[in-house]
Protein backbone atom coordinates (compact mmCIF):
# COMPACT_ATOMS: atom_id res chain seq x y z
CA UNK A 1 0.00 0.00 0.00
CA UNK A 2 1.09 3.42 -0.85
CA UNK A 3 0.32 6.60 0.98
CA UNK A 4 0.84 10.68 0.95
CA UNK A 5 -0.49 13.40 2.69
CA UNK A 6 -1.52 15.97 0.66
CA UNK A 7 -2.12 19.38 1.08
CA UNK A 8 -5.93 20.71 -1.27
CA UNK A 9 -5.05 23.55 -3.07
CA UNK A 10 -7.11 23.08 -5.53
CA UNK A 11 -9.72 25.91 -5.91
CA UNK A 12 -13.20 24.84 -4.74
CA UNK A 13 -11.47 22.22 -2.38
CA UNK A 14 -14.14 19.04 -3.05
CA UNK A 15 -17.12 20.91 -4.54
CA UNK A 16 -19.18 19.31 -6.93
CA UNK A 17 -16.84 19.63 -10.18
CA UNK A 18 -13.65 18.55 -8.58
CA UNK A 19 -15.25 15.56 -6.61
CA UNK A 20 -16.67 13.91 -10.35
CA UNK A 21 -12.79 14.97 -11.42
CA UNK A 22 -11.15 13.21 -8.50
CA UNK A 23 -13.60 10.10 -9.02
CA UNK A 24 -12.63 10.08 -12.39
CA UNK A 25 -8.92 9.45 -12.54
CA UNK A 26 -9.69 7.05 -9.94
CA UNK A 27 -12.12 5.12 -11.76
CA UNK A 28 -9.14 4.43 -14.61
CA UNK A 29 -7.11 2.94 -12.05
CA UNK A 30 -7.55 -1.09 -10.84
CA UNK A 31 -6.17 0.09 -7.42
CA UNK A 32 -8.49 0.59 -4.52
CA UNK A 33 -8.24 4.53 -3.43
CA UNK A 34 -9.04 6.38 -0.71
CA UNK A 35 -8.90 9.66 1.12
CA UNK A 36 -9.20 9.89 4.97
CA UNK A 37 -9.02 13.38 6.25
CA UNK A 38 -10.47 14.72 9.75
CA UNK A 39 -10.98 11.06 11.01
CA UNK A 40 -13.42 9.96 7.41
CA UNK A 41 -11.91 6.95 5.25
CA UNK A 42 -14.00 7.23 1.95
CA UNK A 43 -13.71 5.33 -1.57
CA UNK A 44 -12.06 8.23 -4.07
CA UNK A 45 -14.21 6.10 -7.01
CA UNK A 46 -17.44 7.09 -5.05
CA UNK A 47 -18.90 10.79 -5.81
CA UNK A 48 -20.33 11.39 -2.68
CA UNK A 49 -17.93 9.77 -0.74
CA UNK A 50 -16.24 12.36 -2.04
CA UNK A 51 -18.60 15.13 -2.07
CA UNK A 52 -18.62 14.85 2.19
CA UNK A 53 -14.94 15.48 2.87
CA UNK A 54 -15.57 19.43 2.26
CA UNK A 55 -13.77 22.93 1.95
CA UNK A 56 -9.51 23.14 0.66
CA UNK A 57 -7.20 23.95 2.49
CA UNK A 58 -7.54 20.45 4.01
CA UNK A 59 -4.64 17.80 4.69
CA UNK A 60 -5.89 14.56 3.21
CA UNK A 61 -4.09 11.12 3.06
CA UNK A 62 -4.60 9.85 -0.43
CA UNK A 63 -3.73 5.63 -0.31
CA UNK A 64 -3.74 3.23 -2.98
CA UNK A 65 -3.56 -0.61 -3.01
CA UNK A 66 -3.42 -2.83 -5.92
CA UNK A 67 -1.27 -3.09 -9.26
CA UNK A 68 -0.99 0.27 -10.04
CA UNK A 69 -1.08 1.95 -6.93
CA UNK A 70 1.72 4.65 -7.14
CA UNK A 71 0.24 5.65 -10.78
CA UNK A 72 -2.81 6.30 -8.90
CA UNK A 73 -1.26 7.93 -5.97
CA UNK A 74 0.32 10.33 -7.98
CA UNK A 75 -2.34 11.34 -10.53
CA UNK A 76 -4.71 11.77 -7.45
CA UNK A 77 -2.38 13.44 -5.27
CA UNK A 78 -1.35 15.78 -8.07
CA UNK A 79 -4.87 16.78 -8.56
CA UNK A 80 -5.72 17.67 -5.24
CA UNK A 81 -2.16 19.51 -5.09
CA UNK A 82 -3.19 21.58 -8.40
Amino acid sequence: MARKEVSVTRKGGFNQQNAMEITRLASGFRSLITLETSGKKINAKSLMGVLTLGDAGKKVVVAASGADEQSALEAIASYLAG
